[in-house]
């Protein structure tokens, strides 16, 4: 009895042992399961569907430095940005999602030189209204359509830089849901960090703790340096500032992105955009009919289709149709094409002629199928 008090003793003495050092250990040691990170990791970007429906309004500030000097430190360096300006964004993003309602204010705030941009998009086609003032009682400068130029994604990403609606990279990176799921997660730091690889692109998710799913930063980076064109996006880095709740729903309310790349310029270049989320309305339905959406179009406003360039259209009942001119069908209308009277009897003798013809044959035909024939043997 006391040799197994003993040895049921000393079994305790290791269980506890091994109790204690995993707790005090590294928290590398406690990393989550694949499966937790995967459900963490979509938790944490799962308002990009919630708001899916729903009218979102985001304020844009961008600007530019030469260099990757203000990406390294993400804030202003001694150089100051070389171009800046800021932007409204008002969109619809319908469930699907395939179809994108878009306006665009800028400069903002309003002041003389703002103007109003207002597209609505399928994945195939675009319609693009241009007007000369800050809303649609202004006067329009102008109407396209045609078929899209860029990627669905690259346009779906412009608005809050890919962030509110999913698409962090635009057509370099799908939207979130498929990004999650496609990706093997791995966690790092005790679950303060998931990373992961879809392509040549290497994520990785940095919550606010080791416990939550709310978001801190998201970095994206080459997998593996040197492999993407000298072109691309070589980082990006998305800081979630704050959180609050839109219509029930918990969002990101300011986010600051940097993008270190080589641009226009041809050199390095940083991008900053700080934006800021205004807010988001209710569900709306969101249809492909441009007339439902271009609710303040004139009756016969020209429209330019893109892709048909030499043929005229016109804007009627909400619909981009071919022009026609009403003052030459109104002339024709009416006029008989055969003015001369010798032409008309003329046409009318070929008319009797032909008639004659068809008739003669018709009777003819009727009398031979007339005939009784000798039955087969």
């Amino acid at each position: 009895m006391v040799e197994f008090t003993s040895g049921f003793q000393g079994a305790l003495r290791v269980l506890l042992c091994v109790v204690w050092f995993t707790t005090v250990s590294s928290p590398l040691a406690l990393a989550a399961e694949p499966g937790e990170v995967h459900s963490r990791v979509l938790n944490s970007l799962k308002f990009a569907d919630e708001i899916l429906g729903r009218r979102v309004v985001i304020v844009t500030e961008l600007k530019r430095y030469e260099g990757s000097d203000s990406y390294a430190a993400r804030a202003e360096t001694t150089s100051p940005p070389f171009r800046q300006g800021a932007s409204q964004d008002a969109a619809t993003l319908r469930r699907d999602p395939d179809v994108l309602a878009l306006e665009l204010l800028e400069p903002y705030p309003v002041d003389d030189r703002s103007f109003l941009i207002k597209v609505l998009q399928t994945r195939d086609r675009n319609c693009n209204i241009n007007y000369r003032g800050t809303d649609t009682r202004s006067e329009i400068h102008g109407i396209s359509e045609g078929p899209n130029r860029v990627a669905w994604g690259d346009d779906v990403s412009y608005i809050g830089s890919g962030v509110w609606y999913g698409y962090l990279l635009g057509s370099e990176l799908p939207e979130f849901s498929t990004l999650v799921s496609e990706v093997d997660w791995e966690s790092r730091d005790g679950g303060l960090f998931a990373i992961g690889t879809y392509g040549p692109r290497q994520i990785e998710i940095e919550f606010q703790d080791n416990n939550s799913s709310r978001l801190r930063r998201i970095t994206v980076v080459p997998s593996v340096p040197g492999t993407l064109d000298d072109a691309a996006r070589q980082a990006t880095t998305i800081e979630f500032v704050d959180w609050d709740l839109f219509a029930g729903i918990e969002c990101p309310r300011t986010i600051v992105k940097w993008e270190l790349g080589c641009y226009t310029t041809g050199k390095l270049e940083t991008r900053a955009s700080f934006m800021t989320l205004q807010s988001v309305g209710p569900i709306v339905e969101l249809t492909e009919r441009y007339g439902d959406f271009f609710t303040d179009v004139p009756e016969g406003h020209r429209v330019q289709v893109n892709d048909h360039m030499a043929i005229d259209f016109v804007w009627q009942n909400g619909e981009i149709v071919r022009k026609v001119d009403k003052v030459k069908l109104g002339s024709l209308i009416g006029q008989s094409f055969f003015g001369s009277p010798v032409r008309r009897l003329v046409m009318m003798g070929i008319g009797l002629v032909v008639l004659a013809v068809i008739t003669s044959i018709v009777w003819r035909r009727s009398k031979e199928s007339s005939v009784p024939t000798a039955p087969r043997r």
